[in-house]
């Protein structure tokens, strides 16, 4: 899978900040809110909420998803 298509997975699109490919069993050492063992590979893509800025916030929010380098499906995703 390419990144691209992970970030098309995700749902994220050009919201996309980073993505980056990992072993399951090594997703708890990067989000803790997801526990996987095993060697496939899986897809942690971080992206920001469309739209600009509203008065007096100094953050946009920020999703955390997970997709199946093997199948292309999204497994979860967190804010």
């Amino acid at each position: 899978m390419t990144l691209a298509k992970a970030a098309a997975a995700a749902g994220q699109g050009d919201n996309v900040v980073t993505a980056a490919a990992f072993r399951a069993g090594d997703i708890a050492t990067i989000d803790p809110r997801w526990n996987f063992a095993g060697d496939n590979i899986l897809w942690l893509v971080r992206s920001l909420a469309q739209g600009a800025l509203s008065q007096g916030e100094e953050t946009r929010p920020e999703t955390v998803s997970l997709v199946d380098d093997a199948t292309g499906r999204l497994i979860d995703s967190h804010p």
